[in-house]
């Protein structure tokens, strides 16, 4: 629940800074311009959990469009992948006469 005192204007911000820190300890502390919303001051730890977040949600936004490009390929035939032929090669952990 946001509380009143968790809300500064941009000049009470700037005359009391060390006090927004400290509070932003506690919850998130919101900067105001003229009465609208400009910026917003965050525990380190709470900046984290959104970074890690965002990070988990960017990876399983490019999945699903992975798996939607997926399935129009599919539901257009499908594609067909032209693959090299494969040589048989040296492996420095394998013995010669297995090859």
């Amino acid at each position: 629940m946001e509380n009143r005192d968790a809300r500064w204007s941009v000049s009470e911000a700037k005359a009391r800074f060390s006090e927004v820190l400290d509070r932003a300890r506690v919850q998130p502390q919101i900067i105001e311009n003229r009465g609208k919303e400009m910026a917003i001051i965050l525990d380190m730890s709470a900046y984290r959990r959104l970074q890690a977040h965002e990070a988990v949600a960017a990876q399983n936004t490019r999945i699903a469009e992975f798996l939607r490009t997926c399935k129009e390929i599919q539901e257009e035939g499908g594609a067909e992948l032209e693959l090299p032929p494969r040589e048989v090669r040296s492996s420095p952990f394998q013995e010669e006469d297995a090859l």
